[in-house]
This record gives structure tokens, sequence and C-alpha cells, in this order.
């Protein structure tokens, strides 16, 4: 269909920590960026890592998924891009949250929010 603008989600998943999550997702999103030339978000939403894309991009987050799902409005793409750290290659990063202790207070319904904008 021409004219409709297409994203793609794509989750990387691991039974254990040590098995190469974040390095498979960081050079998926390389090469998603490199191949395709659209914008690449990439989540960190390992509970046990916290942020370990960020350390791989050495980036440090504005906010976290955690944050945006506090915000009241609605949700656009430049209301987003306000959370989002951005790396020198152009994939833009946000982790899910800073604490463990933040997971619980974010429901799908956030997520579906925050996905949607």
């Amino acid at each position: 269909m021409e004219g409709i603008n297409r994203s793609y989600l794509i989750a990387v998943l691991g039974g254990k920590g040590g098995v190469g999550k974040s390095l498979i997702s960081t050079n998926l999103a390389r090469s998603f960026l490199r191949d395709t030339k659209r914008p690449v978000l990439l989540i960190d939403a390992d509970p046990d890592t916290c942020g370990d894309q960020g350390i791989m991009l050495g980036l440090k987050s504005k906010r976290t998924i955690a944050d945006v799902s506090k915000f009241t409005g609605k949700i656009t793409p430049a209301i987003l891009k306000e959370f989002i750290a951005t790396h020198s290659t152009g994939i833009s990063y946000i982790p899910f949250v800073d604490k463990i202790s933040e997971y619980s207070s974010i429901t799908p319904g956030d997520i579906k929010r925050i996905l949607e904008g």
C-alpha cells in the first residue's frame, strides 16, 4: 500500500544472561539502519541489565520508557524524541527502566500507548 508508513517490532530474547542479546540487537539495529536508511529505535527491555545497550552504544539515555509512561498528554513522535538519545550512527535508543523496581509501574496499556505514538 502506497503512502503507508510501516514499522516493525523485533524482539531479541534469550533464556539466560550472557547469551548475546545485547550484541545481537545492537548489530541488528545497525544493519537495519544501514540497509533501510529508515529510523531505528532500540529499546533495552532486559530487566537484568537495565541499560547495557546504552553502554554498548556509548550513550547516556535522557530518560526511560518508565518516564514516558508517566507522560499524561498525547504521545507524538515529537514528544517521544525528547525522551530518546541518538547515537552518531543514527540509531535512537531508550532503556525500559533505570532500576529493576520500576518494571512493575509500567502496564501493557502504557507500552501500547507509547508504541502507537
